[in-house]
C-alpha cells in the first residue's frame, strides 16, 4: 500500500498478491517432513492458502512449504480523493 499527495488530491495504490499452490509438491513436502497436520491447518483442498494460519505458522515449516507456494502481484487499484485542508 502506498499513498502520495499530488496537488489537492491524495492518491492511494493498493495491490494484492495472487497465490498459486502446487498441490502435488505440497503433499510431498508434508509427507517428507511429517507436516500433514499443519498442511491441513494452513491449506484448503483444492489447495488454497489460509492466509491467517500461514502468517501464524512457524517460519521453519513455511520455508519447507515455500517451493509449493507461488505468489505474484495482483491487479493494482487506485483511489483518488480530494485532500481536506485543515484550517
Amino acid at each position: 500500500r502506498m499513498t502520495r499527495v499530488a496537488g489537492g488530491y491524495r492518491v492511494r495504490l493498493d495491490r494484492r498478491i495472487n497465490v498459486r499452490i502446487d498441490g502435488a509438491l505440497l503433499r510431498e513436502i508434508a509427507e517428507t517432513h511429517g507436516l500433514q497436520d499443519m498442511m491441513e491447518t494452513c491449506f484448503r483442498w483444492k489447495p488454497e492458502l489460509i492466509r491467517r494460519e500461514w502468517r501464524q505458522a512457524e517460519n521453519s515449516a513455511k520455508q519447507l512449504f515455500a517451493p509449493a507456494v507461488v505468489m505474484t502481484p495482483g491487479r493494482a487499484s487506485f483511489t483518488v480523493t480530494p485532500r481536506v485542508r485543515e484550517e
